[in-house]
């Protein structure tokens, strides 16, 4: 767990280094996986969710390929519609 918090910490400063804005981090814990990834049968899930161009998400996903203690990520782009605003 501590290996853990420091990948996480390792990550969360690149992305605060590169410019990413609001940077949230949740550890959603340890899982069984459904099938053995790199002789691995559990794994821990951390969910990041973050704002920033898409410079910095290359960056990110580079040094998450490299990283042999990641053993899977996925991005997501997540649009943010905002409330129309009705006047009468």
């Amino acid at each position: 767990e501590d290996s853990l918090a420091k990948v996480i910490e390792t990550y969360q400063l690149m992305l605060a280094e590169k410019g990413a804005q609001n940077v949230m981090t949740q550890n959603r814990g340890r899982r069984h996986l459904k099938y053995a990834m790199k002789k691995f049968k559990d794994g821990f899930y951390i969910q990041m969710n973050y704002e920033a161009n898409g410079e910095v998400i290359t960056a990110l996903e580079r040094s998450m390929k490299i990283d042999e203690t990641v053993l899977r990520f996925m991005t997501v782009k997540n649009f943010i519609r905002e409330k129309a605003e009705i006047s009468v």
